[in-house]
């Protein structure tokens, strides 16, 4: 599969698209939802938000990339493109686990959500590393 089609301006547009879409998303009409009372409307524009939070949120070591040869951004991007759908995923999964009411789904909560910043975290560091290890091949 050829990703000539991705260089740094589309994915920075992408960023910048996602940035504005979750503003528009999450804080669209004054801070007030779209749906009124509607609770599936509402899930829906909160999924919807919480899509571009993530593609916005994972985009950001592209950042790094721009002042680098173009080596370290399609090394990066031989990364990116399989593990941001890999990691939204798996956020998705994460966040839509039915927990129970009790203690124990307080203890749950407490390792979903770091079990998602050791994601965050795993993705960031291998990205960095990658573009790190590009650049000391550039140099």
């Amino acid at each position: 599969m050829s990703l000539n089609f991705l260089t740094k301006k589309i994915i920075f547009l992408l960023h910048l698209l996602s940035v504005l879409a979750l503003v528009f998303f999450a804080y669209g009409n004054g801070g007030e939802t779209f749906c009124g009372n509607s609770w599936e409307c509402n899930e829906l524009i909160t999924s919807i938000a919480f899509v571009f939070l993530a593609a916005s949120i994972l985009l950001i070591p592209s950042l790094a990339t721009f002042p680098l040869k173009g080596q370290a951004f399609v090394d990066w991007k031989r990364f990116a493109v399989f593990a941001i759908p890999v990691v939204i995923a798996l956020t998705i999964y994460l966040i839509n686990l039915d927990v129970s009411d009790a203690m124990g789904g307080l203890l749950v909560g407490q390792l979903i959500l770091m079990a998602l910043v050791g994601l965050y975290a795993l993705y960031f560091l291998i990205s960095f590393c990658i573009i790190g290890y590009a650049w000391w091949k550039s140099r």
